[in-house]
């Protein structure tokens, strides 16, 4: 495992469970010791899942100071091509499933309770967040699906696949922001 991603790695202080500014505090951190990745990548991807083992042995072996994040705009087509993980790719073909059971009514089955991310890809035809790719030729540490692999969105790809390749009414975006993770 690589040190910067143990420097990834949330200190106790640093927890917004227990601290107000807990999460703030580990951004300023994370400056100082990596580098600037952006606040959003850190949320939803390290900040939350850092401990998870699957999570680390896929990308714990990164030197996470020589990595940028570039948030930029891919077409559907284009989301098409990239991978889930090699341990999410059960959990993302079950998503697809399930969007096909229920006819791509996001409204039922397990997204019922998400009624403002619901009503944002209903008006917007994408997600609220966007998810983080790699361009899997820029890193080596691992095998990773190429051309592209996620690093985290599983739900976001799932239904992005699933809309692209189904009639429904929801009707996608031209174009979804990504978080694009490559070297410097």
């Amino acid at each position: 495992m690589h040190n910067s991603w143990v420097s990834l790695k949330p200190l106790r202080d640093e927890n917004s469970m227990y601290f107000d500014n807990g999460f703030e505090k580990y951004c300023e951190r994370i400056v100082k010791e990596i580098g600037d990745i952006p606040s959003e990548v850190l949320e939803q991807w390290v900040y939350r899942l850092s401990d998870d083992e699957d999570v680390t042995n896929e990308f714990g072996n990164i030197d996470y100071t020589k990595v940028k994040f570039e948030l930029q705009e891919w077409c559907t087509n284009k989301m098409l091509n990239v991978k889930p993980t090699k341990f999410g790719e059960d959990f993302f073909e079950r998503r697809i499933k399930e969007l096909a059971n229920s006819n791509g009514d996001i409204k039922q089955g397990s997204y019922g309770h998400l009624k403002n991310l619901i009503n944002h890809w209903n008006k917007k035809g994408t997600w609220k967040m966007p998810p983080i790719i790699m361009i899997s030729e820029c890193f080596k540490e691992n095998e990773y699906q190429t051309p592209y692999q996620l690093v985290e969105g599983h739900n976001r790809l799932a239904w992005i696949k699933y809309f692209a390749l189904n009639d429904s009414e929801l009707k996608l975006a031209e174009t979804h922001k990504v978080w694009v993770m490559k070297r410097k």
